[in-house]
């Protein structure tokens, strides 16, 4: 039987591999990929056509979609349902990214850290509340992907992404403890390392660089291989990375 996947914004850095490597799974079949952004859709079908194939990048079906608000995340539920039903298995949230205030908080305006959390913390928390019940209706798995920053980058002029990203990791943990019993997988992945296509070409720093290839395997495994439930992992080294690939989340 196959089996229907969706990545929240999948044309990220990290999105983007996770849709890659879901296509390699025989058990998928379609591959929901939402982006704010028709031509990140287009780019990332572009790069999946050449490095995978024809084949595999027809099962990719991109939708336009902001949840930023809650209309916005019921039109992009609206169109997920009319493309692949109302059941979906396996669903990563990749939203959001770092943003930084360049000030101290005491002279940041809450309009700062209000744009801060609409876009790491908001588009996660609407699209979950919309994708979460078609996952459950299937039974299925949804991994939080979240980040690092609010211990990695702790410092002066990082209030909007300490906030922001610490607002984002509770959001994770208080929602797979409030469908815990609903019947479906749910699990946290921090990336506390940065992310990127190719570490050999990053310049020396105190960051450990991992290859984006490798986080979309990790992630896809986790939702694959069912595990663990309401647990969060933390990737701070290739040593486990590579174990979640191979092994997914021990329970």
């Amino acid at each position: 039987m196959t089996k229907i996947a969706i990545v929240l914004g999948g044309t990220g850095t990290v999105g983007s591999a996770t849709t890659a490597a879901f296509l390699k799974e025989s058990s998928v079949s379609k591959v929901v990929v939402t982006s704010r952004s028709q031509e990140k859709l287009d780019k990332l079908a572009q790069e999946l056509k050449s490095g995978l194939g024809d084949d595999a990048a027809s099962k990719v079906i991109g939708i336009v979609g902001n949840p930023n608000c809650e209309a916005g995340a019921k039109d992009m539920q609206a169109k997920v349902i009319a493309a692949v039903g109302d059941k979906i298995d396996f669903a990563v949230s990749a939203m959001g990214f770092g943003w930084f205030s360049h000030e101290p908080l005491a002279t940041t305006s809450a309009a700062k850290i209000d744009e801060a959390l609409k876009i790491q913390l908001y588009p996660a928390f609407e699209a979950w509340k919309v994708i979460m019940p078609l996952v459950r209706n299937a039974g299925g798995s949804y991994v939080f992907v979240t980040g690092g920053g609010p211990d990695m980058f702790l410092g002066p002029g990082t209030g909007g992404l300490t906030i922001a990203g610490s607002t984002s990791t509770a959001f994770a943990k208080v929602a797979m403890k409030e469908t815990a019993g609903d019947g479906f997988i749910s699990t946290e992945v921090s990336f506390q390392a940065g992310i990127c296509r190719d570490p050999g070409v990053m310049p020396p720093s105190p960051i450990t660089w991992l290859a984006s290839a490798d986080a979309g395997s990790a992630l896809v495994s986790v939702a694959l291989k069912r595990k663990a439930h309401v647990k969060t992992i933390v990737i701070k080294t290739q040593e486990v990375m590579t174990e979640l690939i191979a092994n997914g989340i021990n329970s």
